[in-house]
């Protein structure tokens, strides 16, 4: 390293601040922003602002991608012979202190699981993976036609759905257990990391990358799409819960007991029915052209001095299915504070030797 580009990082070092980032922080997190909503578009001018704001040049790439959001995505849950079907509440409970936690939610879904109305007895598949369906048929239990319950870990939930309905599974329910993340891994938030009974983790089913309606090529307004029924998503429903209702159903099921390894940290003997606990799943979400909503990359330059058409790339996903603090206003916060740094250096005529662009990608 040369003297020059010693000097240089030197005094880049010195402008990042953790009060500039704490209150950029803050009002990217006010609310929940998912890809293709008013919430996420906001963020885009922001980010915009902040990078005029400092002296970059400015742009933004707009797509139209195929995002359906959900309009109804229930449960109900039936424990037994002659029980009454019972409501489940799948929002996420506000947590004191979090004034977050008491806003606007992105509703319990799975991105790209298929509509349905589905009634069927509960099997619990563990972390529902090929070789946990080999053990369940090993012990005579069937999922055909039944709801499977599978524990996030291990693999892709994207890998979970695919089994399941591979199996002949008419519904797939997802939950984090205390096990994996919760009271046994540390304090549950907010007294520390780990998710609390009614933490949902979201997050899309769909194995490919990209927008499925477009298989090699961008999303742009007026781009040939694949129809939705040859779409490469699921073709049955999946909801998302966590641990506080998952436990109301698992405790009701009968069956043989658990294998060794299946063993979460719910206060029972988990057993794999099926039944006699059954759940009814009903999810809709939009279709045809409503399924389409823009998303916005944004993008800010400062051109290098000595080598400008060598571009170094900075960058971080800006969507969230949340408020997004950790995931990840955190990346996009890095990302702007760096911005923020380098162009104060080239309003002090002090430029990088190559071009860096800084980006925020929409969706991803």
């Amino acid at each position: 390293m040369g003297a020059t580009e010693a000097s240089f990082e030197a005094r880049l070092l010195t402008i990042p601040d953790t009060a500039s980032a704490r209150l950029m922080t803050r009002t990217l997190s006010a609310s929940p922003h998912m890809a293709g909503t008013p919430a996420q578009a906001a963020t885009r001018d922001y980010v915009i602002a902040q990078l005029r704001s400092w002296g970059l040049e400015t742009w933004t790439k707009e797509y139209l991608v195929y995002l359906p959001q959900p309009e109804v995505v229930s449960a109900w849950l039936t424990t037994g012979p002659g029980s009454t079907a019972v409501r489940l509440n799948l929002d996420e409970p506000a947590v004191r202190g979090d004034r977050t936690s008491a806003g606007p939610q992105v509703p319990p879904f799975n991105a790209y699981g298929h509509d349905g109305d589905v009634t069927a007895p509960v099997v619990y598949v563990n972390t529902g993976l090929g070789t946990d369906y080999r053990t369940l048929d090993s012990l005579g239990v069937s999922v055909r036609g039944s709801i499977v319950v599978a524990r996030y870990g291990r693999s892709f939930r994207g890998i979970k759905a695919r089994e399941a309905e591979n199996h002949g599974a008419v519904g797939l329910i997802l939950y984090s257990d205390p096990l994996d993340d919760g009271y046994v891994r540390g304090e549950v938030y907010p007294r520390g990391p780990m998710r609390p009974p009614g933490g949902i983790q979201r997050g899309t089913v769909m194995n490919p990358s990209g927008d499925p309606t477009t298989p090699g090529a961008p999303s742009t307004a007026g781009a040939v799409r694949l129809p939705e029924d040859s779409l490469p998503v699921p073709r049955i429903p999946v909801i998302p819960m966590g641990y506080g209702n998952a436990r109301r159903f698992l405790a009701k099921l009968a069956g043989p007991a658990a294998p060794e390894g299946w063993q979460g940290a719910l206060p029972f003997q988990y057993r794999v029915g099926p039944g006699p606990a059954r759940l009814r799943l009903k999810v809709r979400s939009e279709r045809g052209a409503r399924a389409l909503h823009p998303i916005w990359n944004t993008f800010g330059i400062i051109r290098g001095t000595t080598y400008p058409d060598e571009w170094v790339v900075v960058g971080a996903h800006r969507d969230a299915w949340s408020p997004g603090a950790g995931d990840n206003v955190s990346g996009t916060v890095t990302v702007l504070e760096t911005a923020r740094a380098f162009a104060a250096l080239a309003r002090a005529a002090l430029r990088p030797a190559r071009t860096v662009v800084f980006v925020t990608w929409d969706a991803e």
